[in-house]
């Protein structure tokens, strides 16, 4: 943090303003609450805390913890959603998102802006949402409290967990949702092809494959190179799409080393 109060993160000579000028405040400090937000508050002349400028929680990546919100502040235009990493190795914005959509009251995951898969709507009192089964079969036995709300300043979720309890959600790669070692909190399977798992979209239809193909995983190498595409913001499932649709194509994997492009 500069004297001018701008929080920064830098690395070998490059800068990346966290909070910017219009927003910082020279009298002001930035602190890792237990939660895990990190905030930045402009303080009084006496050192009490005046207000709260800036805070992680709202500027969310794969991750969503105990407290957190997806959705959107409609004063401020702030949308609030995850974003999978590009593959395991590599942090960039990768191929899925996870959004909350307050009209109708269910979480939505989508595969580049296209929706893949959705939780059904959220029951708050039975600690459940519709396509996410085992949170249904003993509401009592839930670790999980769901909160929601939709008025004119603000649509979100969020949950929280008993004090002592560690929760992550995370949002995979591979198009998981996780939170540790607890039940894959959706979708119950790969949304792909045919696929049809709760929740799942519907695919947009292949000219050139049936209801009873899909692709199987398997190892090996490939004995023609066929077609490579190198594009870093290449994952996986992108991979998936582009053999999918190609009348030709019988196989994928990533081109890179770290995850990334295609090669069919």
């Amino acid at each position: 943090m500069d004297a001018d109060g701008v929080l920064k993160i830098k690395s070998q000579g490059v800068s990346f303003d966290l909070v910017s000028h219009d927003q910082a405040a020279q009298n002001s400090s930035a602190t890792l609450n237990d939660s895990g937000n990190f905030v930045v508050t402009e303080l009084n002349t006496d050192g009490s805390a005046k207000q709260d400028l800036w805070q992680s929680f709202d500027y969310p990546t794969d991750t969503l913890l105990p407290g957190m919100k997806l959705g959107v502040n409609f004063k401020t235009g702030q949308s609030w959603l995850l974003s999978s990493w590009i593959s395991n190795s590599d942090p960039a914005r990768g191929t899925f998102t996870l959004e909350w959509n307050g009209t109708i009251g269910q979480l939505v995951m989508k595969r580049r802006g296209e929706i893949y898969w959705t939780t059904g709507p959220l029951n708050v009192m039975n600690r459940s949402f519709e396509y996410i089964p085992w949170l249904s079969f003993d509401s009592r036995t839930s670790i999980y409290n769901f909160g929601s709300a939709f008025n004119e300043n603000e649509s979100y979720f969020n949950f929280s967990v008993p004090i002592g309890t560690i929760s992550r959600w995370v949002l995979g790669s591979n198009r998981s949702l996780v939170d540790g070692e607890r039940p894959s909190l959706g979708p119950a399977g790969p949304c792909d092809g045919f696929a049809s798992y709760p929740g799942c979209e519907a695919t947009r239809p292949s000219q050139c494959r049936t209801s009873n193909q899909t692709f199987l995983q398997r190892s090996g190498s490939f004995w023609q190179s066929g077609d490579s595409d190198g594009n870093i913001s290449l994952g996986l499932s992108d991979c998936w799409t582009k053999c999918w649709y190609n009348c030709s194509c019988v196989g994928y994997r990533v081109l890179n080393s770290n995850g990334t492009g295609c090669q069919l």
